[in-house]
């Protein structure tokens, strides 16, 4: 049987790496939609996701971020 897979938008992974007190809430739900099952991601997905969360983030993340 086919799963059906949702195309997940960057603002969710940026969401659920946020380590901002303020956004504490949008962390909590991208990373109940993560741990959902069912995401599918897409090459224009990283490219976006990588400069946004090592520049834009607060903290920016690192190479040493897990």
């Amino acid at each position: 049987m086919p799963t059906t897979l949702a195309f997940v938008d960057t603002n969710v992974l940026l969401y659920a790496a946020s380590t901002d007190p303020a956004e504490a809430g949008k962390r909590t739900e991208a990373r109940r939609i993560l741990t959902a099952g069912g995401s599918a991601f897409s090459v224009q997905f990283a490219q976006e996701f990588f400069p946004n969360a090592t520049r834009k983030l607060t903290p920016a993340l690192s190479s040493s971020d897990n």
